[in-house]
């Protein structure tokens, strides 16, 4: 039914949408605020979970290992001692390893220890694993 309100005939419905819109408002605030809550509770289970060692460690499974150069190592064409020699990775020198085969990682320098002997050499070949010590 009409009422009268300001001078004006108006309907009960649109007297009562402010209500519509406080109870919507209201009904968004509990969502969220629940939604923080078992966001923190799965969390805080994860960490408790990974602390105790049940969870292992999320990595990046793009990521390349690296390493470190433990003497002066030459850098070889391929993946064996009789290839040709391309280059030296000094002692203490940074690695990023792009591939392994048998005894070999095939390796990119990242950073040298010292400038490098002979300008031309690579920075990119092979080097024998025992002269990597390989970051965890």
């Amino acid at each position: 039914p009409p009422v009268v309100q300001n001078d004006e005939l108006v309907f009960q419905e649109e007297i009562e949408k402010p209500k519509r819109k406080k109870s919507f408002l209201r009904r968004a605030a509990i969502f969220l605020i629940v939604i923080g809550i078992f966001t923190g509770v799965l969390y805080s289970t994860h960490s408790y979970l990974r602390g105790r060692g049940v969870l292992p460690e999320i990595t990046n499974p793009f990521s390349k290992p690296t390493g470190t150069a433990t003497n002066d190592v030459n850098l070889r064409n391929a993946g064996d001692a009789d290839s040709q020699k391309i280059g030296l990775v000094p002692k203490n020198s940074r690695v990023r390893i792009v591939n392994s085969k048998d005894n070999w990682y095939e390796v990119d320098i990242i950073e040298f220890s010292r400038p490098k002997e002979t300008p031309t050499d690579a920075e990119h070949g092979w080097v024998n694993k025992r002269y990597i010590d390989v970051d965890n």
